[in-house]
C-alpha cells in the first residue's frame, strides 16, 4: 500500500488484514452507561459495542451505577456498574478513575476512553502494557457549562498527555498524519 505522509513523503506500508480470527477483550470508559441514551457516547457504547460483541469480541462497558440498571449485560456488552461522585466537576473523573483501577487488574487488549474528561487517565493502563485509545467527539472546553478553570484543565491536560503518549505510526514523521 502506498501512503503519502503530511510532509509529502511517499512510503510503502505493508497491507493490513481487515479481518482476524483473534477475539479482542475491549473496555469502554467514560460514558454514563447503557440502556437509555443520554449522549453520543452512550449511543456509541450500545451501537459499536453490540456490533463488536456480535463479531465475537468481549466488550465491557464501565457504567455509572445510578444511570444503568442492574444488568449483567446489554445487547451482548458486559456491564460493570461502579459508583461515582455525583457533582458537575467530579462525576466523570471519579468514575473513570475507579474504572481505570479496575481495568489495571483485568485482562483487556484495548482500553478505550471516551471524551476529554477521562482522557488524562489513559496513561495508567498504558504503563502496564495495555493498548489505550482516546476518542473525543466534542471539545468540552468550548461548552458554556464549564467555568474558566474547568475549561483550562479540559483543554490543556488531556491534549498534552495524549501528545506525549502517542505512538507514531511507521512513516508518519511523528505527527500522526
Amino acid at each position: 500500500m502506498t501512503l503519502l505522509t503530511r510532509t509529502g513523503t511517499i512510503i510503502e506500508a505493508p497491507e493490513r488484514s481487515r479481518t482476524t480470527d483473534r477475539k479482542l477483550r475491549i473496555a469502554f470508559i467514560g460514558a454514563r452507561g447503557v440502556v437509555g441514551t443520554y449522549s453520543g457516547i452512550e449511543t456509541y457504547y450500545e451501537g459499536v459495542g453490540s456490533r463488536l460483541a456480535a463479531r465475537g469480541h468481549s466488550v465491557t462497558a464501565y457504567c455509572r451505577r445510578y444511570f444503568t440498571p442492574d444488568l449483567e449485560s446489554y445487547r451482548g456488552v458486559r456491564v460493570r456498574r461502579l459508583p461515582t461522585v455525583r457533582t458537575k466537576h467530579l462525576e466523570t473523573i471519579s468514575h473513570s478513575f475507579l474504572a481505570t483501577l479496575d481495568v489495571l487488574f483485568r485482562r483487556y487488549d484495548i482500553v478505550q476512553y471516551h471524551a476529554l474528561g477521562s482522557a488524562c487517565l489513559a496513561v495508567l493502563p498504558r504503563l502496564v502494557g495495555k493498548t489505550t485509545v482516546v476518542s473525543v467527539r466534542g471539545l468540552d472546553w468550548q461548552r458554556p457549562k464549564w467555568g474558566a478553570l474547568a475549561r483550562a484543565v479540559l483543554r490543556a491536560v488531556p491534549v498534552r498527555l495524549a501528545a506525549r503518549l502517542r505512538r507514531p505510526e511507521a512513516g508518519d514523521g511523528g505527527d500522526g498524519l
